[in-house]
């Protein structure tokens, strides 16, 4: 089962991962997060967003 990790760009934190069945992983440590059926955005603690497409 292959799995994508999400790393922050600037402090390389983890963010969220994403398995091939659909599931998401997100770190609750972050500022901020939110979800919906397309996109997945999330805030780190050092104040890049990163989103990505479903």
């Amino acid at each position: 089962m292959a799995k994508k990790d999400f790393y922050c760009s600037e402090c390389k934190m983890f963010l969220f991962s994403i398995k091939d069945d659909g599931y998401i992983n997100i770190n609750t440590k972050m500022k901020k997060y939110a979800t919906n059926t397309r996109t997945i955005k999330v805030v780190c603690k050092c104040g890049k967003t990163r989103e990505e497409k479903l």
